[in-house]
């Protein structure tokens, strides 16, 4: 009898992607191209029709649930789906379990990040009401928890009552080859966004206050005050929970001019403007892992980050960093690439080394590994 593991992938159908889609997409696209193992199906769910990016294996199956309503799937079609057609093993790549899961599926869950905890005040009160609901419910479900790094690991065990052996640290990655573009193709991304090679500073994600951007604005503002330079200060991401206020900061400065909100970027725009920053900024007050610290090294420009558990894990030597709490840390950081001329490209070389440790292959040969292993009752 074949062994079903389920895998909940319906965030590929959504259009945009963020962090949490990429690491759906790169585990499947992982997945299609392995071997059949034998006695294992894998199901994967969604509303919609994945994109053609990824050509599916005859043993991968893939199950559309139909849902009107514009919200609520999760925990309405998939729900229904897994009570009446139950898989050996769930897998949630993200940290929401459905409302209703058959007793006899084991639940895996990856969780990401429990910044509602670290930094309540940059969430809504809904957000964290929600936020503390489906963390809770993952770790009362599951089986096995997926943390993307050893600092959610330790921030798990710190807040929560759970053992050690239930999580099982996979590190996220990057595919470095997204950021080997040709000249032509860097320039052009430039010149759309009236922006000139080495004269920005550069970050990516959503504009909300638990990305810190705020100080991140109001820092660049005073570097302004210090230097007749023509850097600019590049923000590309959607609008999030306190875009105004931070917009508003930026309309008042006497650099306005300096300071461009973007709003979404395609992934091609963001990766050719990666490419032709002077440095890329992150400033988060808190991150599980911290995908773009890869992105900055991938793309061969410094890193400027913030001080904080999750990425210096991640970047190592490989990065200047500052207080995210304090403007005049991030300030100090712009003024130390600028008056070091030799860290650049030390911070380039040692992103180079740090990167070969980031591997999407590792990554999802030990995610399906643990599935397989509890599908057939290999962990205890």
């Amino acid at each position: 009898m074949e062994k079903v593991i389920g895998i909940d992938v319906n965030c590929l159908t959504r259009g945009r992607v963020t962090g949490i889609e990429r690491y759906v997409f790169r585990l499947i696209e992982w997945l299609a191209k392995q071997p059949k193992k034998e006695g294992v199906t894998y199901r994967l769910y969604s509303a919609h029709d994945l994109s053609n990016t990824i050509q599916l294996p005859d043993y991968i199956q893939l199950k559309k649930l139909t849902w009107l309503p514009k919200k609520g799937w999760t925990h309405g079609a998939l729900a229904i789906e897994l009570m009446n057609h139950p898989p050996h093993v769930f897998f949630s790549p993200a940290h929401e379990i459905p409302l209703k899961v058959a007793k006899q599926t084991q639940v895996v869950s990856t969780i990401h990040d429990i910044a509602f905890i670290e930094h309540p005040d940059v969430y809504t009160f809904l957000g964290r009401l929600r936020q503390k609901w489906a963390i809770r419910r993952a770790l009362r479900c599951a089986k096995k928890i997926i943390t993307v790094s050893f600092s959610t690991q330790a921030d798990l065990m710190k807040h929560y009552s759970i053992s050690h052996e239930r999580v099982q640290v996979i590190p996220l990655a990057v595919d470095a080859s997204r950021f080997c573009l040709p000249e032509e193709t860097v320039t052009s991304a430039m010149r759309q966004y009236d922006v000139k090679k080495g004269q920005y500073f550069f970050t990516v994600g959503r504009v909300e206050k638990k990305k810190n951007i705020q100080r991140l604005v109001e820092a660049f503002i005073a570097y302004k005050r210090r230097t007749s330079n023509n850097v600019k200060l590049i923000i590309a991401g959607s609008p999030g929970y306190g875009y105004d206020e931070i917009v508003s900061i930026a309309s008042a400065a006497k650099c306005k001019d300096d300071i461009c909100f973007l709003g979404y970027v395609p992934d091609a725009d963001v990766e050719a403007l990666m490419c032709g920053a002077k440095a890329y900024v992150f400033p988060s007050v808190y991150e599980g892992f911290g995908i773009p610290s890869l992105e900055a090294m991938a793309a061969g420009i410094p890193l400027i980050a913030s001080s904080i558990p999750a990425i210096r894990e991640v970047a190592g030597n490989a990065a200047i960093y500052f207080d995210p709490e304090r403007i005049e840390g991030i300030l100090h950081a712009f003024e130390v690439l600028d008056e070091h001329k030799a860290k650049a490209a030390e911070l380039v070389e040692h992103g180079r080394k740090r990167l070969q440790q980031y591997d999407w292959d590792r990554t999802a040969s030990a995610t399906f590994d643990l599935l397989t292993q509890l599908t057939y009752g290999d962990i205890g």
